[in-house]
């Protein structure tokens, strides 16, 4: 009873009731896309790689060294002969060493110079291998495996060609046009940077800029931008770190990819609580906005109040009958808000993916999606209390006349 009242109630002053349910929709809408993309851009980042004990590069910052070698973020400073990869490679602890090179791209697809080995021992995710949704790895130097996003965009399949260009940004001023490369394999989705990368050899890498040493900044034959290494042991990653960051040959740094990600969560922590705090704000702004709308309704409600009374109606149920019509409009508000978020997930996704490099799982239906739901409502309740105890009073008010 008390339900259906609410609704005819609101029903009957829709046109102020649909402009707060628009306002309380846009800043639910807000609070779940930013608790959504806080967990799902951090599940992107700690899931990107797994199983790699260190990552090796030339001497830099951690955090650059991650952005560049796992995210293709960024460009190293500098590179790593393949004559330190040989010793780092060889030394006991090493259970696999897989080279990359960067600094090349195709139509803004980074493009990384590895071997075979990568497909064999990279891991993503809870420690899941590289599958091949067509094709295989590299057995030509002019062989190249791409990623899902990469097949996607262009429509490649197997044994098309493409071309090279110098740098990595999204406009290129040459083309390694010298050298084709083969499609050979294509990588199944991942949801990681490794579905947006186009794989080549090393050694046909190294033949396409020795066949344009013209262009100034391509990287030196037979360098290397970092290596992903796997150890026999995890009881001596320490020691392989320290030995790799003390190596003689030439400066190098080593990281243990955990580590960093951690450190690089942290860095944005602040802007994420921040960003939090700013959409709660915004919530309670429209509850008090929503509790106003009702207490300001109740002068002109004073008729259906005392017709409430004269049928026998407690002032509770008075009380309770303000705090449906809020509770009604707020549950209103989160299913619409889910319902914008899910649609605008499923459209930007891809952009999102092909502009930042993060992935964002489309499914919203999560254990913090349900507490921040319980916690609009739970602000509605207290913030429906003020003009639900107006109402409260003023029915008892009446009774006693």
């Amino acid at each position: 009873m008390r339900l259906t009242l609410a609704l005819k109630s609101l029903h009957y002053r829709r046109k102020s009731v649909v402009l707060t349910l628009f306002a309380i929709t846009i800043s639910l809408f807000l609070l779940f896309a930013v608790e959504h993309t806080r967990h799902a851009a951090k599940a992107s980042f700690t899931r990107t790689i797994s199983g790699t004990d260190l990552i090796v590069g030339p001497r830099t910052g951690p955090i650059n060294l991650l952005l560049y070698s796992v995210f293709k973020i960024g460009v190293p400073a500098n590179t790593i002969s393949m004559t330190s990869f040989d010793v780092l490679a060889a030394n006991k602890q090493v259970k696999w060493a897989v080279p990359i090179a960067l600094g090349d791209s195709h139509h803004g697809f980074p493009v990384v110079g590895t071997t075979a080995d990568l497909f064999t021992y990279f891991q993503y995710g809870q420690k899941q291998p590289l599958k091949f949704r067509a094709g295989q790895p590299f057995t030509l130097d002019t062989d190249a495996v791409i990623g899902a996003e990469v097949a996607t965009h262009h429509n490649y399949a197997i044994g098309d060609t493409l071309h090279l260009h110098h740098g990595v940004g999204h406009v290129s001023f040459h083309e390694h046009d010298a050298i084709s490369f083969t499609v050979a394999g294509i990588l199944a989705p991942t949801g990681t940077p490794i579905d947006q990368t186009v794989h080549v050899t090393l050694a046909g890498l190294t033949l396409a800029h020795d066949k344009d040493k013209r262009i100034a900044g391509s990287p030196e034959s037979n360098n290397i931008s970092a290596i992903y290494i796997g150890l026999q042991s995890k009881i001596g990653t320490l020691l392989m770190q320290r030995a790799v960051n003390q190596y003689q040959a030439e400066p190098l740094m080593s990281i243990i990819p955990g580590v960093v990600l951690n450190e690089l969560w942290q860095l944005v922590a602040f802007v994420e609580t921040l960003l939090l705090g700013i959409a709660w704000l915004i919530v309670l702004s429209t509850c008090i906005g929503l509790a106003t709308m009702l207490l300001a309704s109740m002068r002109e409600r004073t008729q259906e109040l005392a017709v409430l009374r004269s049928v026998g109606a407690p002032p509770s149920v008075i009380f309770w009958l303000i705090q449906a019509e809020a509770l009604v409009i707020t549950l209103v508000a989160t299913l619409l808000s889910l319902t914008l978020l899910f649609v605008s997930l499923q459209v930007t996704n891809t952009w999102v993916a092909e502009t930042f490099g993060i992935f964002i799982d489309s499914n919203i239906f999560t254990i913090h999606t349900l507490w921040i739901a319980l916690g609009a409502i739970s602000a509605t309740f207290l913030t429906a209390c003020v003009p639900a105890i107006s109402a409260y009073k003023q029915a008892l008010h009446m009774t006693l006349n």
